[in-house]
């Protein structure tokens, strides 16, 4: 039987609440490590990231290497749509819609200036179609973008489902503690 996007969410939200802290650290940790390895990181000079919630992989820490040596956007939900606005410290970050820390810059970053996308991922397939969290803000953003894209996830997240849809934009690559689907 084939269950709906709603059904898979609901239990991809609770493996990754069922890690426990320190589990999900260094799972957060080993994927940091993959992606700052990355040769799509490595040649990005302008990169998009999400602000991790508590239950998701790890991005402040990420975030705050790569504004050393790259230019970072982070989203901001407006509306119906997500715009990315540049950063140049984690104090440019205040909590947002969804209780996500968003930019409270004014410097907009549109996705051709973009070299790559940094995506959460709530569960995901062998096809790297992610499962998110069903507002599609992503799916939408992504459609047009040309860049590259690069989804963190937990090992644990991974579905044997084929759930994308028409409108499901497949990643790149994933990256997850244990493997490196490209």
């Amino acid at each position: 039987m084939q269950l709906d996007k709603k059904e898979l969410r609901d239990i991809y939200k609770k493996k990754r609440k069922d890690l426990d802290d320190s589990t999900r650290f260094k799972a957060s940790v080993e994927i940091c490590k993959q992606l700052f390895n990355h040769s799509f990181y490595k040649k990005a000079k302008t990169i998009g990231f999400y602000v991790s919630l508590d239950d998701e992989v790890e991005t402040i820490l990420l975030i705050e290497q790569a504004l050393k040596k790259k230019r970072i956007a982070v989203p901001k939900v407006e509306g119906e749509n997500m715009n990315f606005y540049r950063i140049q410290s984690l104090t440019d970050l205040d909590e947002g819609s969804f209780h996500v820390f968003e930019p409270t810059t004014p410097y907009i970053t549109r996705p051709n200036k973009m070299d790559l996308i940094v995506v959460p991922v709530l569960s995901f397939n062998k096809e790297k179609y992610r499962l998110g969290y069903g507002k599609a803000f992503y799916d939408k953003y992504l459609k047009d973008y040309k860049g590259h894209t690069i989804g963190l996830a937990f090992s644990t997240c991974e579905c044997d489902e084929s759930f994308q849809d028409e409108y499901d934009i497949p990643l790149e690559v994933i990256i997850t503690e244990n493997k490196i689907y490209e």
